[in-house]
């Protein structure tokens, strides 16, 4: 199951998008090297940057404990 995030968690997950897209932009390579561990090859259409920030929020997202349990 999924909810909507809260008003104040919304604008905290938009900044973390944020920050990891500015993180890639910096160092594109790291972003090579972040989406180059992966099963599938990396869709040369999508920005890099962008594809890469989205990647490790997806991850980190599905990492929280309230993804992981449900109480």
């Amino acid at each position: 199951m999924a909810r909507k995030p809260k008003a104040d968690e919304r604008i905290i997950l938009l900044a973390a998008v944020e920050r990891l897209g500015h993180e890639f932009a910096v160092d594109q390579g790291a972003a090579e090297k972040y989406l180059a561990v992966r099963e599938t090859k990396r869709n040369p259409k999508l920005d890099l940057v962008e594809e890469a920030a989205y990647a490790a929020f997806s991850l980190a997202l599905l990492n929280l404990d309230e993804t992981l349990t449900k109480e």
